[in-house]
């Protein structure tokens, strides 16, 4: 809704999420934070419950953000290009590429004349309706589901006109239409070509058809939109969605609970030490999740100058040994 920007920023917070949901989890396994003491103050109460349900969650949760992230405005796209352009690992190629009517069942004199359109005052009074390709020559949508039930096309499916004189007919079935009744089970998912002037079936292509990325894009985005298994998919959803909510509360708790008493303070930095496999982790998320690679390749130059310039305040402050 709010553009390019707004979006890649959204896929920043996703990306930082599933950072923030790995690094605790080898935070936790090598703290052995999951262990109840014998005597628990306040601050370790928070961080042991906070580590609990951070690991049950992050299974789901992580799941959840990557479903998301596959039609995400900066790694959607790279995702969605790279299906495009392998058919066997993407979108079958007769799916990118659609068949093409029979162009010589139009009249010949008729034939190069160009296509009628609606009238443009008319379309103004009935809420601005697009104009759409129209041909004297085509099948009637009757005749059209006539067609389509001799194929035992269940409903719901939707049906795209054609948009010129090869244009075909397209009959869809979807998982993730965003429409509300028209949704189906992604090995459901079927999208036909009629010819527009025979009204006859030229092809058509499955779920069986779709290589392995074009699958998980059809079983991911239904999941994470609520409607892949009913309303218990919605009510999973929304449990996953407030646990993480009271994992960012005990996160914060256990934070602030940190910094020293009756001072407006951020709590003491503990090292500046990072491991090497940290550091590869961190490299391999960079790559895998693009924006988070810059954003922390951003960070770390901040990181840089601002110890940097602290480094220096101290050696002037301490002055000459």
């Amino acid at each position: 809704m709010g553009g390019t920007f707004v979006n890649y920023l959204v896929e920043l917070a996703a990306c930082w999420t599933i950072f923030l949901l790995l690094s605790g989890l080898y935070m936790t396994f090598k703290g052995n934070l999951l262990k109840k003491q014998k005597s628990e103050n306040k601050r370790q109460k928070n961080k042991r419950w906070h580590a609990l349900v951070g690991t049950i969650l992050t299974i789901p949760m992580v799941i959840f953000i990557f479903t998301g992230l596959l039609w995400s405005a900066f790694l959607g796209s790279m995702l969605s290009d790279i299906a495009s352009e392998s058919p066997t690992f993407g979108y079958p190629l007769l799916q990118q590429q659609p068949p093409t009517s029979d162009v010589s069942e139009i009249p010949w004199a008729t034939r190069q004349l160009e296509a009628p359109v609606s009238d443009g005052e008319h379309a103004r009074h009935h809420g601005g309706v697009a104009e759409r390709y129209t041909n004297p020559n085509q099948v009637t949508i009757v005749g059209l589901l006539k067609e389509i039930e001799a194929q035992n096309i269940d409903k719901p499916y939707t049906i795209l006109y054609p948009s010129n004189d090869e244009g075909v007919f397209t009959v869809a079935k979807a998982s993730n239409s965003g429409v509300t009744g028209l949704d189906v089970n992604p090995s459901d998912e079927a999208t036909m070509y009629f010819d527009q002037y025979s009204g006859k079936l030229i092809n058509q292509v499955n779920y069986e058809d779709y290589g392995m990325l074009a699958k998980v894009f059809t079983w991911g985005i239904p999941l994470h939109e609520g409607h892949l298994f009913g309303w218990p998919n919605k009510l999973l959803n929304l449990v996953v969605c407030l646990a993480f909510l009271a994992v960012i509360m005990w996160g914060m708790r256990t934070w602030i609970l940190r910094k020293k008493k009756g001072e407006l303070s951020a709590p003491p930095q503990i090292s500046h030490k990072i491991s090497i496999p940290f550091i590869i982790f961190l490299i391999i998320l960079g790559i895998l999740m693009p924006l988070f690679g810059a954003s922390l390749i951003a960070v770390a130059l901040i990181e840089y100058i601002i110890l940097g310039w602290q480094t220096k305040r101290k050696l002037r402050a301490e002055g000459p040994q």
